[in-house]
C-alpha cells in the first residue's frame, strides 16, 4: 500500500477517451503535472506499478482510473477505452469459378455498407474495392485471394477471408487422322484428344465421330 506524503503539489490527467477494436490492445499513458518522482501508480485493474504505461485488452467499453502517488504529489484521473465491435468477415464470391483461361471473371467481397476492402493474391497481386474484375484471365491468376474488410467509421479490420480461384488452361486439341481423303459413300472415323469433353461442329459430343 502507498500513501501520499508531503505537499500535494501535482496532478494527474488523462486523455478522456480512446478507441480500440475488440480483441486488440490499448496502451494507457498517464500524464503528470508537477511533483517529483519516484512515482507509484495504482490502477482500478488492481495493478500497482512504478511503470507509467499499462496495456489493456478490453472486450467492452471500460473506464480505467489510476491514482499516482509520490513524495510531493498525489492525484487521480480516468481514461475510458471505447471498444468497437469486430468487423464482420467479408463474404467472397468468384463468378464464374472455375473459369477458363481467356474468359472474364469477377471477384466480389461483402461485409455490408460502410467498409473498404484490401485484396492480396497470387503473383504479388494487390487490389482494393468490393469488386475485382479480371478480363482475359490467365492461369497465373489461379490461387488463394485474401481479403480484409475495414469499417470506415471505427477503422476496425475484419479477420481475413480467403477465396480460392481456379483458372483452367485452354486445352490443345488434336484430331486424328488429320487431313484425309475418303471415297464417297464410305465411312471415316475422326477422333479428338487433348480435352475431357468435346463439341463437334456437327453437334456430336463424343471423342470420336
Amino acid at each position: 500500500n502507498v500513501s501520499c506524503t508531503g505537499t500535494n503539489s501535482g496532478s494527474a490527467t488523462a486523455t478522456p477517451t480512446g478507441s480500440v477494436c475488440a480483441g486488440n490492445n490499448e496502451t494507457i499513458t498517464p500524464v503528470l503535472t508537477g511533483g517529483a518522482g519516484p512515482f507509484t501508480y495504482s490502477w482500478t485493474t488492481g495493478l500497482t506499478t512504478t511503470a507509467a504505461v499499462i496495456v489493456v485488452t478490453p472486450t467492452i467499453t471500460t473506464a480505467y482510473t489510476y491514482t499516482v502517488f509520490a513524495p510531493s504529489m498525489c492525484g487521480s484521473a480516468t481514461y475510458t477505452a471505447v471498444v468497437h465491435p469486430v468487423t464482420a468477415t467479408p463474404t467472397l464470391t468468384a463468378t464464374p469459378n472455375p473459369v477458363c483461361a481467356g474468359q472474364n471473371v469477377t471477384l466480389d467481397a461483402s461485409s455490408g455498407a460502410g467498409h473498404t476492402y484490401t485484396w492480396v493474391g497470387p503473383g504479388g497481386f494487390t487490389g482494393t474495392g468490393s469488386s475485382i474484375n479480371f478480363a482475359n484471365v490467365q492461369s497465373t491468376a489461379t490461387g488463394s485471394y485474401t481479403v480484409v474488410a475495414t469499417n470506415t467509421v471505427t477503422n476496425c479490420p475484419s479477420t481475413p477471408s480467403v477465396l480460392s480461384l481456379t483458372v483452367a488452361p485452354t486445352p490443345t486439341v488434336s484430331i486424328s487422322p488429320g487431313n484425309t481423303t475418303v471415297c464417297a459413300g464410305t465411312n471415316a472415323t475422326l477422333t479428338a484428344s487433348g480435352a475431357s469433353t468435346y463439341l463437334w461442329n456437327t453437334g456430336e459430343t463424343t471423342a470420336s465421330i
